[in-house]
Formats: C-alpha cells, sequence, structure tokens
C-alpha cells in the first residue's frame, strides 16, 4: 500500500534553492495524507523519504523540525511559496493537519493548472510572435525606407503615399512592438518581482491593477473564508482567529486586512463595514460573512464557500485561456493583415503612376 503514495518520475531537489512549486504541492499532499491515515510527523517523513523524489525535502524538513523549529519556520527555510508558508503558519493553531497540507497543496495545484494552460496557450503564439517580430523588424527597417526613397525619386509621386508610409512607421514604432512586448513582460513582472516588494502600499496599488485584481482577490477570500472557518471550528473567536491570521507575515495585503478587522473590535466599529472598505476582498464576502453570523452557521457556510471559490476560479481559468487564444490569433491576423497591407498598396500606387 505504502508503495502507491510514489510516483514514478523521479527528480533532484534540493532544499538550498526554490523548489518548483509541483514539488511542493505534491510534497504537501502526501505529508497531509500520511498524517490523516493516522501517521507521526516523523514516521510520515521516513516514508516520503523513501521516495527519491523528495527525500532531500523531507530530510531536511526532519532536520529542522529535530531542531525545535516550527513547521511553518521549516517550509520558509526550504523557500516554499509565500502561500503555503502564511497557510500553514495559520493551520497549526486549528485541529487536522493533514486536511489543511492537502486543501493547501489543492489551491498551488490550482495555481499550476493556470500557469500551465497560460503556457499553452502561448507556446504556439510566442514562437508566432518571434518570427513576425522579425518580419516587423524587416518591414520598418528596410522595406518601408526603400519604397519612400523610390517614391521620394519619383515626382509624380502622390502625396498620400508618403504620409502611409508616415503612418506605417508611426504604428510600428509607437503601438505595435510594445504590445508584442507587453504580454511577458507583464507576466514576468507580477510573478517574480512584485511578490518580493516589502512595501506593502505599492504592492497594494499594484494588486488593483485589472489584470491581477482577480486573481488576488481570490487568493485573499479563501484565505479568509478558509482559515476563519477551520479557527472557529477549533474553539477560537472570531477576534482570536483574525489575531491568529495577522500574525502571518509572508503575505501582507492579508496581514494587513487582518490588523483592520482586530481594530475594528478594539475600537468598536462594525466589521462588515471594514470588509466593505477592502478592495482586494470579494464583495459577496462581507454580505455572506454577515449573514452567516446572524444564522450562527459562519463555520460551515465559510467554509463551503472557500470550496466553491476554488471551483470558480477553474471555471474562470478556463474561461480566460478560452478568450486569451482567440485573441491572441486576432493580433496576429491583424499583423498579418498590416504586413501584407504595407507590401501591397505601395506597389499598387507604383503600378498606378507607370
Amino acid at each position: 500500500m505504502l508503495l502507491d503514495i510514489f510516483g514514478k518520475k523521479t527528480c533532484k531537489c534540493s532544499h538550498h534553492g526554490k523548489i518548483p512549486l509541483h514539488v511542493q504541492a505534491s510534497y504537501l499532499d502526501r505529508l497531509g495524507m500520511l498524517l490523516k491515515k493516522g501517521y507521526t510527523i516523523t514516521d510520515a517523513l521516513n516514508i516520503i523519504r523513501l521516495d527519491p523524489t523528495y527525500a532531500n525535502i523531507a530530510t531536511a524538513t526532519k532536520s529542522y523540525l529535530t531542531k525545535g523549529r516550527m513547521l511553518s519556520e521549516t517550509f520558509q527555510q526550504l523557500h516554499f511559496s509565500n502561500f503555503a508558508i502564511s497557510f500553514i503558519a495559520i493551520s497549526i493553531h486549528s485541529r487536522d493537519l493533514g486536511t489543511h497540507l492537502q486543501n493547501c497543496s489543492k489551491y498551488l495545484q490550482q495555481h499550476i493548472e493556470f500557469y500551465r494552460q497560460f503556457k499553452k496557450v502561448m507556446t504556439y503564439p510566442t514562437i508566432l510572435l518571434l518570427f513576425t517580430s522579425i518580419i516587423l523588424l524587416f518591414v520598418n527597417i528596410h522595406l518601408l525606407p526603400t519604397f519612400h526613397t523610390v517614391y521620394a525619386d519619383l515626382s509624380i509621386a502622390p502625396v498620400e503615399t508618403s504620409n502611409y508610409f508616415s503612418l506605417m512607421t508611426t504604428i510600428l514604432i509607437f503601438l505595435l512592438y510594445p504590445l508584442l512586448l507587453a504580454i511577458p513582460l507583464v507576466v514576468f513582472f507580477y510573478r517574480y518581482i512584485v511578490p518580493n516588494i516589502h512595501n506593502t502600499s505599492i504592492q497594494f496599488r499594484l494588486y488593483v491593477l485589472p489584470i491581477c485584481k482577480p486573481l488576488k482577490q481570490l487568493e485573499a477570500t479563501y484565505f479568509f473564508s478558509y482559515h476563519i472557518s477551520c479557527l472557529l471550528r477549533s474553539g477560537c473567536t472570531i477576534k482570536e482567529s483574525l489575531e491568529i491570521i495577522a500574525s502571518q507575515q509572508e503575505l501582507p495585503i492579508v496581514q494587513q486586512y487582518a490588523e483592520q478587522f482586530v481594530q475594528s473590535f478594539r475600537e468598536g466599529t462594525s466589521l462588515i463595514e471594514v470588509m466593505n472598505r477592502c478592495s482586494l476582498l470579494k464583495r459577496e464576502f462581507p454580505i455572506i460573512f454577515q449573514q452567516s453570523l446572524e444564522s450562527g452557521t459562519i463555520s460551515r457556510d465559510l467554509e463551503d464557500y472557500a470550496h466553491i471559490l476554488l471551483e470558480s476560479f477553474q471555471d474562470k481559468m478556463k474561461k480566460f485561456v478560452t478568450i486569451l487564444q482567440p485573441t491572441v490569433y486576432l493580433l496576429f491576423a491583424f499583423l498579418i493583415i498590416f504586413i501584407y497591407s504595407s507590401i501591397v498598396f505601395p506597389l499598387f500606387q507604383l503600378i498606378e503612376q507607370i
């Protein structure tokens, strides 16, 4: 039975560098599964070490725990994702750690699937983008100036042709080239640069932009819904739950919101009004929170809402891919028409003048 735990694919994973996200998700899922089956964390790590794929990670985890480190601190030392570190830091305050580890893995797997679909959709267009860029550079550097020189030498060249060349050159330089570079630069910026910005106000301004806001809304809302539900079931009050969430430091936006919620308790202001002012929380979250609080089913309702958020993320991911792919191909169709017209139109103009 234990052999079913192990996958067939092996790879070398060193805890000294960044562990791939799919390895993190699989490792957390296996550790959570073994804990749910009744194994102690030491026994679970010993079993996981038998798989070469996770041997280094499990060995390092056991070493840090033996030295007295918290589980969240251990994963921080192993360079796990910020979401996983914060998720586990709060989960240790509630019961059933195995379930929490598996739920964290499910969330990471959703992100992995999103980036996998995005990569799949963009691979072929990226290759086309490279060749199209080369053609556009050729048209701009050699072809258009050549036509412009020919027409300049013809005393019968019409004025609109020169204006056409100027317009084509302007569009190429100031519109198409930046557009071609924008998509990969934006993805790289939000995935690798923004998470490492330590200024919360700057992070917040970047996350509220339309291109990133839906994903960050999902992350923050899911984080609050899931953990408040779990902490309430473990016996914490709402205020205590929010204080525990505010204690994590890996997700600055979530920490800032939790501190604002705790402050509303101290000042006696309405918690729901404070939630309504949080633009990186989904609009329905304060409504569900208030209604569930009044009906006395807040723990169950927030848990159900957290599961709905994961399902909605999957649906939105499919919708995003469905929209992105034809949009990219329409852009390339426009570029092809643009290149064709930039070549054919001047030729027709020249034929008319002969």
